[in-house]
């Protein structure tokens, strides 16, 4: 399911069948798995979960750091997500410089998880009100449609 989502988004993301490796599902499913609830309190406490963590974030960065040379290096303008990040520029600040290939990165993960988690919770969150409501679900799908 994780490779499905992966592939779907990264479509979506760049308007293109993914120019990605198998191996970004599992990278992400790394990413997200180093980020536990005492992730937040200590981000570097050297576990398990946040080396693969940590080096599943390389590995996304050297894949994504060859998408994002290409896409610069091409003279062809996207209508993407990529192609917006490759063109952005710092405002009032940085000297107005354009993202660097590690920012580009981080904002693309962002992303990828911001679609993923926001898709869940709300499918989960969703399928709660509707198994816990007094009303029936048939009731409800009904009056949706119309």
């Amino acid at each position: 399911a994780c490779s499905v989502s992966t592939d779907n988004a990264s479509h979506h993301l760049f308007l293109q069948p993914p120019p990605f490796p198998v191996q970004v599902a599992d990278l992400l499913h790394d990413l997200d798995d180093g980020m536990r609830p005492i992730s937040v309190f200590f981000p570097y406490l050297p576990t398990s979960y946040h080396k693969k963590r940590d080096q599943a974030r390389a590995g996304l960065g050297r894949i994504f750091a060859k998408v994002i040379q290409a896409r610069r290096a091409s003279s062809k303008k996207e209508e993407d997500v990529l192609q917006q990040f490759c063109d952005a520029r710092y405002q009032n600040v940085c000297g107005g410089r354009q993202l660097t290939e590690d920012e580009i990165t981080g904002l693309l993960i962002a992303v990828l998880f911001a679609g993923q988690h926001t898709s869940s919770i709300t499918s989960a969150w969703t399928g709660y009100e509707m198994v816990s409501s007094k009303v029936s679900t048939a009731g409800r799908v009904h009056v949706r449609v119309q």
